[in-house]
Formats: C-alpha cells, sequence, structure tokens
C-alpha cells in the first residue's frame, strides 16, 4: 500500500524528481546564461565558466541582482557562509524571479551528483547563539515574478531566536524569529518557488527553523530531508511553530521528504515537524520520524481553516512528552483543529502522547481517513484519550482502517467527546487495549453525548485492564440516549467479540460474534514479511471462508472509496468484506467442505452470495424474480438422523433459510448442497419410492426424480409447495450435489422423490419473433390439480421477472393450448418464463425463453464464474451446440442447446477457456473466454 520511503538521508536523496506535479517543467530555460561557484578555486573570478569561478555563491547573488540576463548559478561542493564577518544580520538573498541554483557539482566542474558533492550553506557562528539569524532568504518577490529554484543545497546552522530583532530584506521587514534555514516572505500569490533535493538540518528559531513560509505564493518542496530542527518555545519565547516548516496562507506541494529529529525545547508549541497554518497543502510519501516537543502536533498541525491532503505517508515514532500535565498537550502525531484534512493510503506507527496517540481530529467536521494503519500507538499521559484517533466535536468519515495495539485510558483505539458521531466502515480493530484500572473501550469509548455509527467493522480482543470493566472490552459508551438529537452508537454489519447487549450501544441488525478467522494472529507476524501493515500479507487478512467474507453492507462505502487497504479493490464476489482487508479470490476453493449439523451463518446479500460458516459451505442464494431478496439471510442445517418428520421418506440433511426483510414474498433462486452419503442413507429407507442417484455417475439419471418441497412456517402438509429443481449436477471438484430452484418467499426446504404424480405437468413452452413482436404458446396438463394459476413473466435481464398475463384454469381448459403476443417486446433482450400455481399453494417454473433483435444473437453470462456454479446460455434457437476449449484447443465440455436460457453447470477445474457456439451446419455464431475461479 505504503511507498517505502528510507530513513536515512544519503538513501533519500535517489529518487530525484525534477519535474513533478503541478510544478510541471517550467523550471528549465533553453537559453538560460550559467555563471559558476566553486569554492576550490585559488582566485575568485567572475563567474563566466568553472576555470573562473566565482570562490563564493555570495558574490554570484549580487552579481545577479542587478544583473536579469543571468538565470542559473551551478555551484560545486563545498561549505559556503553569507558574509566573510562576524554581521550575524547577513544571509544569502535573492530578490528576483526567473533564478535557478543548482549545487552538487565536483571541484572544477563536472557531472552533477548533491549527495557525492554537497553544498554546504551555513550560518556564521559555531552554536545557535552565535550564528546568522537566517541562512537563505527569498522575500518580496512580485506578482509576475518567475520561477525560483533551490536544488541540491544543505542548509544548516541558522538561528532565529530573537523576540526583538528585526531586519529589512527586499525591503521586507523580518523577524528575528522566524526562518532560520530559508525565509521565504511575503512572495505574493503569482511567484512559484521549488525547493528540491535540499536538507535543513540543524536550524533552531522560534517558528519554522528549517523553513518559515509566509505569503510566499506557491511552494514546491520535493525529496528534501528536515533533520534536527529546533522549534524554540517557552514562556519567554511564546509558542514555537513548526520546527521542520512552518507554512502560513501559501500553497504548498510537499513529496518525497523526510521530517526526523526535529524538536521543541519547550511549551507551548504546535507542529514539530510540519505546521500548516491558513493554507492548502498536499503531502505525498513523505516520511515523519522520532520529532517530538510538548504539544500540539509532533509531526503535523493543520490549523485556522488549513486544508491537507496526506496520502502515502508513513509516521512512526513522533511523540508529544508533555512535561506536566496540561490541556495543551494533544496528539503525537497529527493534530488537526478547525481545519479540513483528508488522510489516506498512510501508516502511523509507535507514535505516542497524551492525548491522540496517533491523530486528534478538534473541530474537523469535514475530515477523512481512509486505508491508513495505526498500529501500537499509545496515549498513557495526562488526558490519555484515544490511543488512534481521538474526536473532539468531529464527526470524520474513517474507512478501511486498521487499528491494532493501539493504547489509552480511555478508547484504545478511537476516543470520542464532545458530541462526537463519526461513520466508521469496514476497520478492523483487534488486540486494542484501554490501560489503567478504571479504564473502558479497549476499542471505542464513546463520552457523554457522543455516538457513531459503526458498520462493516471487526472488532477482536480488545481488552481493558481492570476486571471491574469486564463488560466494556470492545466498546464503553457513556451516552444513554437521553439526548434523542445525540443518538447512542450503533453498531450493524459487524463481528465484535464481546456479544451484545453491550451498555448504551445500539446492536442494529446484522452483528454475530463468530470468530473472523484471519490468516495469521501471532503478533511477531501480523505485519508479514514486509514489516509493514496494511498491505497484502499481513495477517489480519481474512481466510476465503470466514464468516467476514462477503458479510458487509455496500451501501455503507462512502463514495470514491473503491480500494481496500492494501488497494486491492473494495467489493469482490458482488458483497463487501467485513474490516479493511477484502479477499480478492474465490471463496469456495477446492479446500471447501459442506456444512454440518447445525451449523449456521447470517450475511447480508448481495448477487450471488455463498452462505458459510468455518470453511463450511451451507447455501447459495442469488436475488432473482419480482421481488429479489435483500438484506441480511439467515441459514441453518439440520440433519437429522433420527428420521423424516413425516409419513413419507426425506433426505436426513434440510435447510431453514430466513431473510431478514420480506421473508413471505422475497424472490431468489437457491442452491442446496447433499453429499453422496446424503442420498445413500435416504436410499436405505426410501423403500417404494423412487430412487437418488447412487453414485456421481448417475448413469440411470436418477438424479430427474428430485423434488424440493418446501414448507412456510410450520412442517404442515398443508403449506407444502413442491419445486422440481432446475438444476441438479456433480461437482467432481468438492464432491457434492447441488439443487438449483427459483423460489417465492422463504422457510424449510426439504429433498425427496415421490410417487405422487405431480399436480401439474408442463408439456411445452416456445415461442417465435415475428417481426416487432413476440409469439409465445404452450401446453400444460393439470389432471391431478383441482385448479391452476398459470402466470407469464416476463424480464429484461433474466432474473428480476414481472407478470404480463395471468388466468385461472380448470382441467378442462388445460387440455388446450395456449397462445400470447407480446407486441411492446423490450428494445434489447426479453426473456420469458412460466409461473404455474396449483391451488394447494404449490408452484411449479418453466423453462426460460429468451429473445433479442437479432435471431442468431446470443448470450453467455457470466463470463467469470466460480468452479461448480451455473452458467447461463440464452440463444433463440435450438440446434446449438455450446463447447468449451482449454488452451491446448483441447475439448472439455459440449452440450446441445435448447431454446431459451440453458443452465450449464461448470465442474472443470480452475483456470481460462474458451467457449464456441455453433449452429448445426457447424457454423459459428459466437466465441469467447471464460474465467473459472
Amino acid at each position: 500500500m505504503l511507498i517505502q520511503i528510507k530513513q536515512a538521508v544519503s538513501t533519500c536523496r535517489q529518487a530525484v524528481l525534477l519535474c513533478t506535479f503541478s510544478v510541471g517543467c517550467w523550471f528549465y530555460e533553453t537559453n538560460a546564461q550559467t555563471i559558476y561557484v566553486d569554492s576550490s578555486v585559488a582566485v575568485s573570478g567572475n563567474g563566466s565558466s568553472w576555470v573562473s569561478a566565482y570562490k563564493e555563491l555570495r558574490d554570484a547573488l549580487l552579481n545577479i541582482r542587478t544583473n536579469n540576463t543571468i538565470t542559473t548559478i551551478a555551484v560545486a561542493k563545498g561549505t559556503y557562509k553569507p558574509t566573510n564577518d562576524t554581521n550575524i544580520d547577513s544571509a544569502f538573498c535573492i530578490y528576483r524571479g526567473n533564478v535557478k541554483i543548482y549545487g552538487g557539482y565536483p571541484g572544477g566542474g563536472g557531472t552533477r551528483d548533491f549527495n557525492a558533492n554537497r553544498v554546504n550553506l551555513t550560518g556564521i557562528g559555531d552554536n545557535e547563539y552565535n550564528t546568522s539569524y537566517h541562512v537563505f532568504i527569498v522575500a518580496g518577490l512580485p506578482v509576475n515574478a518567475d520561477s525560483v529554484v533551490l536544488d541540491g543545497l544543505t542548509i544548516n546552522g541558522g538561528s532565529s531566536i530573537s523576540w526583538s530583532y528585526e531586519h529589512s530584506y527586499n525591503n521586507q521587514p523580518i523577524k528575528g524569529f522566524t526562518g532560520a534555514g530559508l525565509c521565504l516572505q511575503n512572495n505574493w500569490s503569482g511567484s512559484k518557488i521549488a525547493v528540491s533535493n535540499c536538507n535543513f538540518i540543524n536550524n533552531h528559531g522560534n517558528t519554522g527553523a528549517g523553513i518559515y513560509s509566509y505569503l510566499a505564493g506557491s511552494l514546491f518542496i520535493n525529496n528534501c530531508v528536515f533533520d534536527s530542527n529546533t522549534a524554540h518555545g517557552g514562556l519567554d519565547l511564546g509558542f514555537g511553530y513548526g520546527a521542520g516548516l512552518y507554512n502560513y496562507k501559501t500553497t504548498a506541494s510537499i513529496s518525497n521528504c523526510l521530517f526526523s529529529k526535529n524538536n521543541s525545547t519547550g511549551r507551548p508549541c504546535t507542529g514539530i515537524g510540519l505546521c500548516n497554518v491558513h493554507s492548502s497543502i498536499t503531502v505525498f510519501n513523505t516520511a515523519f520520524t522520532a520529532n517530538s516537543g510538548p504539544s500540539n502536533g509532533g509531526a503535523i498541525a493543520n490549523t485556522d481553516s488549513a486544508d491537507a491532503v496526506i496520502s502515502y505517508c508513513t509516521f512512526t515514532d513522533n511523540a508529544v512528552e508533555t512535561f506536566f500535565f496540561t490541556s495543551e498537550s494533544y496528539a503525537s502525531c497529527i493534530y488537526n483543529s478547525s481545519s479540513r484534512i483528508n488522510l489516506h493510503h498512510s501508516s502511523l506507527l509507535r507514535n505516542r502522547s497524551a492525548t491522540g496517540g496517533a491523530v486528534i481530529l478538534w473541530d474537523s467536521h469535514d475530515a477523512s481517513i481512509n486505508n491508513v494503519s495505526f498500529a501500537q500507538n499509545s496515549a498513557l499521559t495526562g488526558d490519555s484519550h484515544g490511543g488512534g484517533i481521538t474526536n473532539i466535536s468531529s464527526s470524520p468519515d474513517i474507512s478501511n482502517c486498521l487499528f491494532l495495539n493501539d493504547t489509552a485510558l480511555l478508547g484504545g483505539a478511537i476516543y470520542n467527546g464532545a458530541g462526537s458521531s463519526p461513520r466508521v466502515n469496514n476497520c478492523t480493530f483487534y488486540s486494542n487495549f484501554s490501560e489503567f484500572s478504571y479504564g473502558a473501550g479497549g476499542a471505542i469509548y464513546c463520552a457523554d453525548s457522543s455516538g457513531g455509527r459503526y458498520t462493516n467493522c471487526i472488532f477482536w480482543k480488545d481488552t481493558v485492564r481492570s476486571e471491574f470493566n469486564s463488560g466494556r472490552y470492545e466498546f464503553y459508551s457513556e451516552n444513554n440516549g437521553s439526548d434523542l438529537s445525540k443518538p447512542r452508537p450503533a453498531v450493524l454489519y459487524s463481528i465484535i467479540n464481546s456479544p451484545f447487549p453491550i451498555l448504551n450501544v445500539l446492536d442494529s441488525g446484522n452483528n454475530s460474534s463468530n470468530y473472523p478467522r484471519f490468516i495469521d494472529t501471532a503478533i511477531a507476524t501480523i505485519a508479514g514479511a514486509d514489516g509493514m501493515f496494511g498491505t497484502g500479507d499481513d495477517g489480519l487478512r481474512l481466510q476465503p471462508c470466514s464468516p467476514g467474507i462477503d458479510a458487509g453492507i455496500n451501501s455503507a462505502i462512502p463514495a470514491g472509496i473503491t480500494k481496500d487497504i492494501k488497494d486491492d479493490e473494495r467489493i469482490n464476489n458482488n458483497a463487501v468484506d467485513l474490516g479493511c482487508f477484502e479477499n480478492p479470490g474465490p471463496i469456495i476453493t477446492a479446500s471447501t467442505t459442506i456444512a454440518g449439523n447445525n451449523d449456521s451463518t447470517l450475511k447480508s446479500i448481495y448477487n450471488a452470495l455463498d452462505l458459510m460458516q468455518d470453511c463450511r459451505l451451507l447455501a447459495t442464494v442469488v436475488p432473482t424474480g419480482a421481488a429479489p431478496v435483500a438484506g441480511g439471510v439467515k441459514v441453518k442445517v439440520t440433519i437429522n438422523v433420527a428420521g423424516s418428520p413425516f409419513a413419507k421418506p426425506f433426505v436426513q440433511r434440510y435447510y431453514e433459510i430466513e431473510p431478514s426483510q420480506n421473508a413471505s414474498l422475497a424472490t431468489a433462486t437457491v442452491s442446496l448442497y447433499f453429499t453422496q452419503a446424503d442420498f445413500d442413507a435416504y436410499n436405505l429407507v426410501r423403500g417404494s419410492y423412487p430412487s437418488l442417484p447412487v453414485d456421481a455417475s448417475d448413469v440411470l439419471n436418477y438424479k430427474s426424480n428430485i423434488l424440493v418441497h418446501q414448507f412456510h412456517g410450520a412442517n404442515d402438509l398443508s403449506s407444502e409447495v413442491i419445486i422440481v429443481p432446475s438444476v441438479v449436477a456433480w461437482n467432481s471438484t468438492n464432491n457434492w450435489w447441488i439443487a438449483s430452484f427459483n423460489v417465492t418467499g422463504f422457510s424449510r426446504f426439504y429433498l425427496n422423490t415421490d410417487l405422487t404424480p405431480l399436480p401439474v405437468v408442463l408439456n411445452y413452452f416456445k415461442g417465435q419473433r415475428q417481426d416487432n413482436h413476440i409469439n409465445l404458446n404452450w401446453k400444460t396438463d393439470c389432471a391431478h390439480s383441482s385448479g391452476l394459476t398459470l402466470s407469464l413473466e416476463k424480464s429484461k435481464d433474466g432474473n428480476a421477472f414481472t407478470s404480463i398475463y395471468h388466468t385461472i384454469v380448470n382441467e378442462q381448459r388445460c387440455i388446450l393450448p395456449f397462445n400470447y403476443t407480446d407486441n411492446d417486446p423490450f428494445p434489447g433482450k426479453n426473456y420469458y418464463r412460466l409461473k404455474m400455481t396449483e391451488t394447494a399453494g404449490k408452484i411449479f417454473y418453466s423453462n426460460i425463453l429468451f429473445f433479442s433483435a437479432r435471431p442468431s444473437e446470443v448470450f453467455v453470462s457470466p463470463t467469470i464464474i466460480k468452479q461448480g456454479q451455473l452458467l447461463n446460455v440464452a440463444v433463440q434457437q435450438k440446434d446449438y451446440v455450446f463447447a468449451i476449449y482449454n488452451s491446448n484447443g483441447a475439448l472439455v465440455k459440449k452440450q446441445k442447446l435448447v431454446q431459451g436460457v440453458n443452465t450449464i453447470p461448470v465442474t472443470i477445474a480452475a483456470g481460462i477457456y474458451f467457449y464456441r457456439i455453433a449452429d448445426s451446419d457447424e457454423q459459428s455464431q459466437k466465441t469467447g473466454k471464460i474465467i473459472i475461479d
């Protein structure tokens, strides 16, 4: 997920991006005049060549101040100072635009290498109290000034720690407490300044010790290091801001940088690594490591209506170490106050502070945190709230995040206070901890009027220290719901280790306490071989048969979130997985087994849903028909070894399927699974009833005897509906039988064979397109039924059918054929089927007919299919042949097609195949590719 950032300065320099982001390539001019600087020359020249180079950079800058024809300064390795005396007002200065300084050339000229040939710009003294106030200044550039580039420089030794000092540079008053390393001030909105491949090391100041950017226009910082800079805050110095970088009313882009070991010597201070005030910034692929101080954001502070987008960054071992208890000590890593923030695809590891171990959001309602890992962060002194995130008057969107081993007094992972109501979706909380004897909320703590909505999440092994708070493991809420405008926290479509009821926490449905079946929960190996959290080898990914697979609700995913934490597609197999990791592979694998007695599960449903418990498959439910099943679906398998509950024999294995919505009218295609042993046991007690298949080959076609008996409510024969399965097939990979059929309403499902003749027999159902009309005709036999309701149904997609013709007939009318003309077919595809309901409630469906505007048109779906599932092939004419070939061209399956929709079980091995549909003259009508998972 993360772009790995090396922590060493020399390694960080490897990736040189001279032309990035919106900076474009406007830094380089083909007709630019260059002058040269080389500290190794014996005598300073006029800068016209390396032989005649200036010995000092300050002389070259003095030349270009008045000579506008010079646009570029090439600087050879060496140490350069802004003056040769003791004047601490002296600084390297740029007074106009269209100036580019490139350091890193060897002495005497040659190939530029800013790592090997360091250009060191430094103050004049030997400590922070005896040196230049500023090393480099770019100030007072007009709106229309061309770009300024600083590239390949190391700036160190500046010291801006005087509140009383002020000096004018380019007619700009520069304070003595700002910009010790590089001071950018009043360069107005049109100016463009790019700082690349530079180091800012050991500069001291009150505000912006490394870089101070104040009304600096557009600032681009790329591949730079900010190391060991100090912001001197304290009672006599006031606030310290941005030891590494201070940015005020400047649009800044920061990429591929390293902020390390920047610090503050006293309180109060804000944004020790980077302080962004009333500005818009983007921070990309940047590392913040071991920055520390007494308050308000060890790595980043974003304040006063600022706007920050932070992506693909790492934050490691940053700390806010308060000197004593104070409400000013917030957020060891990222502090966001009254500002917008979008933090994504990043990692926060081992950060610590008094409140908000990793992130604090203060009055930050328009905030978004997604695809971020929070691991081993802590808040263990002072207020000690929220080891991962603290929300104060903030209601952010938090999605696809991992919270692992985060620790705090209250809310090991997340603390919500002052009416905060975050929307937390698809997050994994594992082994977070609420510390101290009165701690609560190992994962989540909601104070007073706070709440939030927690959807598609996993809470597991989050604990508290106190044995007196045993009911406060994953979740603790003080909000009892007395204020209706601030509802209690709600959990839905989630797995939570501590089962409901949970004090003051709403169980909003579809939650479970089933073990999530993680790949690996050993703390030492959860990060995987790459040692990074939130990547594709993490141990907290879900096994293919986890109860968290396909168990979430898709509508909870915020707009624009399309990837999981490891950058795989967020939704696989139509339904989102629980937690931050999406399993990209198929759910049913060769190792999947069939469910056992009393196995049950509850999942939300989208399209095809495989219902599993602990790697054991129970059933498959596909929303189809007029009222497609939706919401949560509960399924249970029972194996009744005591025998049939009825007078006639039934297979011992039976199913109970119950949707949470519209259970009596919901429609679907259901697939049930049986072993050969199930059939063998039935055959031993079937008596005179027809046989079930005796082996997988079923050469005698006993599978045609199979009937499904559906009972709505109690096991009462008066509520019985007999269903003839549309498909019965053997899966040779998993060694089970599959029986698929359409249903209206859900209940218990039993399987048997039956001596009683079917009350309804469909002799034929066929049709033909004529011009813009479709003529349909059929013949039924209802001799064994006292009455029959016929409904002709139509669909655009073969799934959702609606009735277009309805009639009730008796036995005499059944003798005659039926005809119906659809004068208003859909402009594209048209599917038709008969629904036949006899008076006792038994329902039968016909085959499905298919028509489109072109008679030769055929459709094959889906083309990516799971092993053992059904392939639909729709044709308008009979006598077609469907064939599947492997990648070597060998025929692996062949089947004759009938008019309409043909359902073909795919039981061949996983792989990539090619299909061909040909007519009786072997003329191909369609070819294509099928991928079998």
